[in-house]
């Protein structure tokens, strides 16, 4: 925090220079107090700065962005350089590009979808990030208000025990599950303890911050859009959080697993663009996700604007009553 930030400023002399170092399109510090945070205590001095006419500016003077990515397959970095970075970062990791992993479709797999000779036909160069659409209900204990869904956790497990069967060596030191509730969080814990993968990290996306796994799978829980504004008051979901988002997509190395419902995940133009990624590439799965084409929406429109409606027999009969 910025108060914080201040105690090693004290320590400048005079003339010389101070330097920020991190990225003010992740996860800042945590602040537990309402109060703390209507002061923007909440804000790292370095995302207050960066927002000033200054740093704006990107005078090279005064900025300067590290640019090579040597952890992530080119395109799980993708959406998220374009969306945050200005197109900006170049995947540099030749152990993430070669890696076989970031080719091979997992959800096929777990249907048993084989070709005759006994291989996975589900093998592409665009394999490196799926997503699994799981269409169900949430549910929470009690008035607490973090939730879990069960059967994404089931879903988390199977692709876990799809990756772990292939011929390629895959660690459970190797996997990572990313969910935004700690109700979710415990739930895929004991599961995995309870068939011996317990080895296996389980955390919210600040957990993961700052660190990458071979494989990431993300559970984002969320399957009622009403419940949106729930997540905002107690600062919960990844749907309308940009840098849960952001974090979130960025700790993958080489295999990016979303599980989630499109109906809620649509909502937030982030998501949409993920869905929309997955499905360009053939790495869709799960419940059917139509998504309406410009074209469509506007003849939508012009057949309405065209419609004019007349008073019907009832209203008639209505105003005489």
């Amino acid at each position: 925090m910025e108060p914080e930030a201040t105690i090693a400023m004290g320590l400048l002399k005079l003339g010389k220079q101070l330097v920020l170092a991190g990225d003010p399109k992740q996860l800042g510090p945590t602040c537990s107090s309402t109060i703390a945070e209507n002061y923007k205590l909440g804000i790292s001095l370095l995302e207050r700065l960066m927002n000033t006419a200054l740093y704006q500016s990107k005078d090279p003077n005064f900025i300067t962005m590290l640019k090579l990515n040597f952890h992530s397959h080119p395109d799980i970095l993708k959406l998220p350089n374009d969306m945050f970075y200005d197109g900006q970062l170049i995947a540099k990791s030749l152990t993430a590009i070669s890696d076989p992993l970031a080719k091979i479709l997992i959800y096929p797999l777990i249907l048993q979808e084989k070709a005759e000779g006994g291989s996975n036909p589900f093998t592409s160069d665009t394999a490196a990030v799926e997503f699994c659409s799981v269409i169900a209900q949430e549910k929470r204990e009690g008035r607490s208000p973090s939730y879990f869904n069960t059967n994404e956790g089931e879903m988390v497990i199977k692709y876990i025990q799809e990756i772990l069967n292939l011929s390629i060596k895959v660690e459970l030191s190797d996997i990572g599950v990313i969910t935004p509730y700690i109700q979710q969080v415990h739930r895929i814990k004991e599961r995995l303890k309870e068939i011996g993968y317990g080895e296996i990290e389980v955390g919210t996306p600040e957990v993961f911050q700052g660190r990458e796994k071979r494989v990431i799978i993300i559970s984002t829980v969320r399957a009622q859009v009403s419940l949106l504004l729930h997540d905002c008051r107690y600062k919960l979901g990844f749907v309308k959080n940009e840098k849960r988002f952001n974090v979130a997509l960025t700790r993958a190395k080489s295999k990016l697993i979303v599980i989630g419902c499109p109906l809620v995940l649509k909502t937030d133009k982030r998501w949409l663009a993920l869905i929309d990624f997955c499905q360009e590439r053939n790495a869709y799965f799960g419940g059917k996700f139509d998504r309406r084409t410009d074209a469509e929406r506007i003849d939508i429109i012009n057949r309405i604007s065209g419609v004019h409606f007349k008073d019907s027999q009832y209203d008639h009969e209505q105003d005489e009553t």
